[in-house]
């Protein structure tokens, strides 16, 4: 590189027919560092530098009263960190000091990894420091290293499970996925796994393996296998092989793994209810029991999945469910399917809802025609009445005019004789 012009950048190591996805940066070149031994270690009288692993706080304490500078960069790996010791070197402080104190403080997340360096009265030290990996949500607390001698590494490895089961537990025939978080600071890229069985035996995992899926991340060391649960399964161990050594450090995770079993149907496997159209609020049950896990239930009529609707209402809880029908029309009749499965069987349940015809549209409208029709008749009844009275007025009317005339005829005859 000397020789070169411009030897500055970024360098790949490219391996001829290989896969570009396989490329990775080796080495990185920037101008203006060079390296030194920057391990500064002047402590006199009660100057002190120590961590509190509850507050994740580096704190460094001068002689006198006034505070000391503490500044703090953080970097990923050793010789990264080595090349930027120079930038330590220079004046400053980012940590926090405190008035009446002769302390300064700088966080300190887990998994962290840096160097930093504290100069004030009777204080001047320059130290590379990386974290283990505890975790806060748990209250954990990890130690902070500041000598590769003095670090632990299962403290620096993290083996995680992802997509934990609500239940919690793991089990037979579930599908787990387990990480391997391994500090880059610490540990090189290369990590193995190892399962162990209850009868002692030990199964190295690799490439070969049908459930084995490598993956590397920028700022961490982590690889993720895939495991089909059985009973018969003990622990899970992580190996990452320790930086430039020929040192392995591992993490075991025992797994805790419970018998399966398959959900059964509580009560008849067909149920048949009747329903009125218009009716309001009607709700079918599906419930299941002895499942391990909880099975995962679904709805289904005309072979389509049933979903909350502006009608349709569907409820799931702890092996059970419900379909609720806010109004009941003609086109909930159907059969509906519940289905119900986890890993150890599937099962499954009908129920059919009817209709029913009387009580649909046409029963009331053949009521409303028979009340048309009485009316009609009534009507007509009192029409034919009606007609009938007017009749025999009009008779009685022209029989009086009849018997009128015919007695002043009479009355006449007998005049002229």
């Amino acid at each position: 590189m000397p020789q070169m012009d411009d030897p500055f950048g970024s360098y790949k190591c490219l391996v001829p027919g290989g896969d570009d996805d396989d490329d990775f940066v080796l080495l990185t070149a920037v101008p203006g560092i060079e390296t030194k031994n920057h391990q500064n270690n002047v402590l006199q009288g009660n100057a002190s530098f120590s961590f509190d692993p509850v507050l994740r706080q580096i704190k460094c304490c001068a002689t006198g009263s006034k505070p000391p500078n503490l500044r703090n960069i953080y970097c990923e790996d050793p010789i990264t960190c080595e090349l930027r010791e120079v930038y330590v070197m220079q004046s400053g402080n980012n940590g926090i000091k405190f008035k009446n104190s002769s302390c300064t403080v700088d966080r300190v997340y887990y998994r962290d990894s840096g160097v930093f360096r504290c100069k004030g009265d009777g204080i001047d030290v320059v130290r590379h420091f990386f974290s283990g990996y505890g975790r806060a949500e748990e209250n954990e607390t990890s130690p902070l290293y500041f000598s590769w001698q003095d670090a632990d590494p299962s403290k620096l490895i993290d083996v995680l499970q992802h997509y934990r089961p609500t239940s919690g537990k793991i089990y037979s025939n579930q599908t787990i996925y387990m990480s391997c978080d391994a500090s880059y600071y610490y540990f090189s890229e290369g990590v193995h796994w190892a399962l162990k069985w209850r009868n002692k035996t030990v199964q190295y995992l690799n490439e070969s393996f049908t459930a084995y899926q490598g993956s590397y991340r920028r700022s961490e060391v982590m690889k993720t296998v895939k495991l089909v649960a059985d009973m018969e399964m003990e622990s899970l161990v992580c190996y990452a092989p320790v930086w430039n050594t020929t040192d392995w450090g591992s993490k075991s995770h025992e797994l805790k793994i419970y018998q399966s079993a398959p959900p059964v149907i509580v009560g008849p496997v067909l149920e048949e209810f009747r329903y009125a159209v218009n009716q309001t609020n009607v709700t079918i049950f599906c419930m299941a029991e002895n499942g391990k896990p909880n099975p995962i239930i679904r709805w289904r009529k005309n072979n389509r999945v049933v979903i909350t609707d502006s009608n349709v209402i569907v409820r799931r809880s702890n092996g059970s469910s419900s379909l609720t029908f806010k109004r009941v029309s003609h086109d909930t009749q159907g059969d509906y399917k519940c289905l119900v499965g986890n890993v150890a069987g599937k099962t499954s349940k009908t129920v059919r809802v009817i209709i029913d015809v009387s009580s649909s549209s046409w029963g009331a409208a053949s009521i409303s025609i028979t009340v048309i029709v009485v009316a009609a008749l009534l009507a007509g009844m009192g029409l034919l009445v009606w007609k009938m009275k007017l009749q025999k007025k009009i008779i009685d009317h022209l029989a009086g005019v009849v018997f009128r005339d015919m007695s002043g005829t009479q009355s006449n005859q007998a005049n002229g004789r």
